[in-house]
C-alpha cells in the first residue's frame, strides 16, 4: 500500500483516505500535523504537534483547535464553530479551513500568531489540505513553527539599523565636537578679557551652557547600545535617553 493518498479526479488538489492511511501519512512524517472536521475539532494528530503545544493526546483529540492549541483568547463561551479567535474577533485559521473545505483546495502557508496564556506567542506557518473520510470532508493541518527564525531576523534587523545609526551617529558627533570646542574656547577667552561686572558676563556663560549641554548630547550619542525610537509629529525619530541607557528602561 503507497504511503501517499491517491488525489480524487474530480480534484486533484482533495485526497481521499481511509483512516488507516491517514494514520500511516500523519505518524510518518516529522511536521506537526493534526487532522480536523469541519466544526475545526481535532480528530487525529501526531507526536511532532503535541510537542509544539506541549499537550498529550487526552487533552488535544476531540476539542476545539483553539483549546487544544491552548489559545490565549479562546474560552468556553465561544460560539459553537470557533476555531481560535482573537480579540479582533476573527481567526485568520478557521476562515482558512472553511475556505479549503468549501473550495475543496489547498490553502498554504499563512502566517498566524497564536498567543498561548498570557505572554508566550508562537509565530505559526500553516497548510490547509482538504481530504475525504469514509465521505467526510476534513482538513489536515500542517505546521511549521518559524518563532526562533523570526526572533533571530528580528535581532539582526535591530543589529543593522544600530549599525547605520552608529556609522550616522559618529560621522556627527565628529562634525560637532570640533566646532563646539572653538565655541568653548573662545567663549573661555571672552569672560577672562572682560572684568567680571560686564554686562557679557552672563550672556557668554549661557552661550558655554548650551554648548556644554550639546557636548552632553554627542557623549549619549556614542554610548548608543540599542535602536529605539518614540514618536514625533508623524512619524518617529531615535530615542537618544533609552538607546543609550545602561539596561532597558523598566515596563510601566
Amino acid at each position: 500500500m503507497p504511503l501517499l493518498p491517491e488525489p480524487c479526479p474530480e480534484n486533484p488538489t482533495e485526497f481521499a483516505l481511509d483512516k488507516k492511511g491517514l494514520l500511516q501519512i500523519i505518524n510518518a512524517l516529522p511536521n506537526a500535523i493534526a487532522v480536523v472536521d469541519h466544526k475545526a475539532c481535532v480528530l487525529f494528530s501526531n507526536q511532532p504537534i503535541l510537542t509544539l503545544f506541549n499537550k498529550n493526546k487526552l487533552d488535544f483529540i476531540g476539542q476545539k483547535i483553539g483549546k487544544a492549541f491552548g489559545c490565549h483568547y479562546y474560552n468556553d463561551e465561544c460560539e459553537k464553530d470557533c476555531a481560535l479567535v482573537s480579540n479582533s474577533g476573527v481567526c485568520a485559521l478557521k476562515q482558512g479551513i472553511m475556505t479549503a473545505l468549501k473550495q475543496k483546495d489547498a490553502c498554504r502557508d499563512m502566517e498566524i500568531t497564536i498567543k498561548i496564556g498570557e505572554t508566550d506567542e508562537k509565530e505559526l506557518i500553516f497548510s490547509i489540505l482538504p481530504v475525504t473520510l469514509n465521505g467526510d470532508d476534513l482538513a489536515l493541518l500542517t505546521i511549521e513553527d518559524v518563532t526562533k527564525n523570526r526572533h533571530h531576523e528580528m535581532l539582526r534587523i535591530e543589529k543593522e539599523k544600530l549599525s547605520a545609526v552608529m556609522k550616522t551617529v559618529g560621522a556627527v558627533c565628529h562634525e560637532i565636537n570640533q566646532p563646539l570646542m572653538i565655541v568653548m574656547g573662545l567663549s573661555e577667552m571672552l569672560l577672562e578679557d572682560l572684568p567680571q561686572d560686564h554686562a557679557m558676563h552672563e550672556r557668554i556663560r549661557k552661550i558655554m551652557n548650551q554648548a556644554d549641554r550639546m557636548g552632553q548630547i554627542t557623549k549619549k550619542l556614542m554610548s548608543i547600545t540599542r535602536y529605539r525610537t518614540k514618536p514625533y509629529l508623524k512619524g518617529e525619530i531615535l530615542d537618544i535617553d533609552s538607546a543609550s541607557s545602561p539596561s532597558p528602561p523598566a515596563e510601566p
